[in-house]
């Protein structure tokens, strides 16, 4: 089974009854990528997807075999999902790569190009292979949430509905430009493998707020869903966690952040006409007990834009 370009599912492994490991030779990339898939019962007939995007990490997981992908386990998406007639791809080892397609090779890793393999490569293979209907959805947790407005607005009319958890949307301004690059340089990526040198017209291309371009506009017939918190850890303020010896300083700190860039992006969606449903709540720090939480929240806006019932 080949999809656009040659890519194609070399492997499957089964998980469980459910859910698959799909190992998928992408030409863009140039070497094999792994995704876990939920699929329904196939009596239950053609489904809409969801695509499920991870937030920040190493390259540090490539090596197993397993279903590595935080939305499943620690999201709690192989529970949550279980009933649900629709297909639900898992990403796999995104890395420190904001789902983006890189300018320029990596050195010793060639190119990077998921952007491509998440929204041209894989949706044909997932149809095909698993009955989708075409429809498609797409979420994300932290630098997976902003990854998955940056994808939307550069793919229009390939999703019907977005949702993001603690997210900072911010890309074509200073803050944002000094986020991302910042991030990327924390893991060995320069910015300019990205984005080019300075603040070029690819920034712009990728900013889901501004106008000028289109990109705010093009969002207009999807459902949203934005959730953030104030960064508090519920029922402790100054309880310790493993993100670090003070969770306020650290998760409590970066969910501050992601509240405030995500009430300003809710606020151009609204005035756009977008139809977006927001959460916030005072306690909850950057961390996967919220966005665990948030999944139910969030559900009610996802199936719409979807066409699912229940």
């Amino acid at each position: 089974m080949s999809g656009p370009g040659g890519a194609h599912v070399r492997e499957v492994r089964r998980i469980d009854e459910r859910t698959y490991l799909l190992h998928v030779w992408s030409p863009a990339n140039e070497r094999t990528l792994r995704v876990g898939i939920m699929v329904p019962p196939p009596e239950l007939g053609p489904r809409p997807t969801l695509y499920c995007l991870d937030g920040y990490q190493d390259f540090s997981r490539e090596g197993e075999d397993a279903l590595a992908s935080d939305w499943y386990w620690s999201g709690g998406g192989h529970e949550f999902f279980g009933d649900k007639n629709l297909n639900v791809v898992f990403t796999v080892d995104p890395g420190p790569t904001m789902y983006r397609d890189f300018l320029v090779p990596v050195p010793g890793r060639g190119p990077v190009r998921l952007e491509t393999f998440l929204a041209v490569e894989l949706p044909p293979l997932v149809d095909a292979a698993c009955r989708g209907n075409g429809t498609n959805g797409l979420m994300g947790v932290s630098s997976g949430a902003a990854a998955a407005f940056m994808t939307a607005v550069r793919h229009r009319g390939r999703y019907t509905t977005l949702a993001g958890f603690s997210g900072v949307y911010d890309v074509a301004n200073a803050f944002g430009a000094a986020l991302w690059s910042g991030m990327w340089r924390m893991k060995g990526i320069e910015p300019e493998w990205v984005m080019g040198v300075g603040l070029t017209d690819q920034w712009l291309r990728y900013d889901p707020g501004l106008r000028h371009n289109g990109n705010l506009q093009s969002l207009r017939e999807t459902t949203v869903y934005l959730s953030a918190a104030g960064g508090l850890v519920p029922g402790e303020p100054w309880s310790r966690t493993r993100w670090n010896a003070d969770p306020t300083l650290f998760g409590g700190t970066l969910e501050v952040t992601s509240f405030h860039a995500t009430t300003r992006f809710a606020h151009l969606l609204s005035t756009e006409g977008v139809d977006v449903t927001e959460d916030y709540r005072l306690s909850g720090t950057h961390d996967w007990p919220l966005w665990r939480e948030q999944l139910p929240l969030a559900w009610p806006t996802l199936a719409r834009g979807l066409g699912v019932r229940g």
